[in-house]
């Protein structure tokens, strides 16, 4: 006869980093403010809520940080915090797949719905012909409305266009990062004849829309703010999270 066994669950590294610091007695803001982390950040990783974390390039950096002053051996949670993550990316994908097969749900039922009320409609207006006639110039007076409209939304679109935000598509970095060097590399691309700024820094752009130029770091989290912008256009702001730690990994 077989003899019912409890299964044994190990701790998450949220539990782990959470009674560590019961253990101390001491709160997160305490250790937010020794660890320059927002208090909401300590508390997400407790609770294992990567999603409120920033960019996945920090939850790792976060980790070791917060382990660090909990004076709990790295090496003990990374190959755990390995396995959480692959977890954690597999269930993002999932919600995504999810999330994008009720969208297509959604959009499928509202199309058969509009195809058969346009059945309906045309079998009405098949049974009362004398209305034929009054349907045909409504028709006529139509096409000239959307001619019309259409010649005033290009107008629009066109002064639209002149005031609207320069297009703006940086190069490297292309997403939020964690260097090792007190310098790094900001390129990108706008149109023409745009006005680039780096940190309130006018930057050179050349005839083709390119620019390029190297930013000193200071230690710590470095917050770079780049921008495109005509005389009359609006701004175009794409902000990016550079964190320098000249620590040895």
């Amino acid at each position: 006869m077989f003899k019912e066994q409890p299964i044994l669950r190990h701790k998450t590294i949220g539990e782990q980093l959470h009674a560590a610091r019961e253990s101390t007695g001491k709160t997160t803001r305490l250790f937010a403010e020794q660890l320059r982390i927002s208090e909401h950040h300590l508390d997400a990783l407790e609770r294992g809520r990567y999603n409120d974390l920033p960019s996945p390039v920090y939850i790792k950096h976060y980790i070791r940080l917060y382990a660090e002053a909990l004076e709990i051996p790295w090496r003990r949670l990374q190959e755990q915090y390995e396995q959480e993550i692959r977890v954690y990316h597999t269930s993002q994908k999932k919600e995504r797949k999810t999330n994008a097969h009720t969208i297509h749900t959604i959009q499928k039922k509202r199309k058969e719905r509009k195809q058969r009320g346009s059945t309906v409609s045309l079998s009405m207006s098949d049974g009362h012909s004398q209305r034929a006639l009054v349907i045909y110039h409504f028709i006529k007076i139509a096409i000239v409305v959307v001619v019309v409209l259409g010649l005033v939304i290009y107008v629009v679109w066109g002064i639209a266009r002149l005031f609207s935000p320069p297009p703006l598509h940086i190069v490297q970095p292309d997403h939020d990062l964690i260097v090792t060097e007190s310098s790094t590399t900001i390129s990108g691309i706008t149109a023409p004849e745009m006005t680039v700024t780096i940190n309130e820094q006018r930057i050179a752009v050349d005839p083709k829309g390119y620019f390029s130029a190297n930013i000193t770091l200071r230690e710590g989290l470095n917050t770079i703010r780049i921008a495109a912008k005509t005389k009359l256009s609006q701004e175009r702001v794409i902000m990016r999270n550079i964190l320098y730690d000249n620590k040895n990994e």
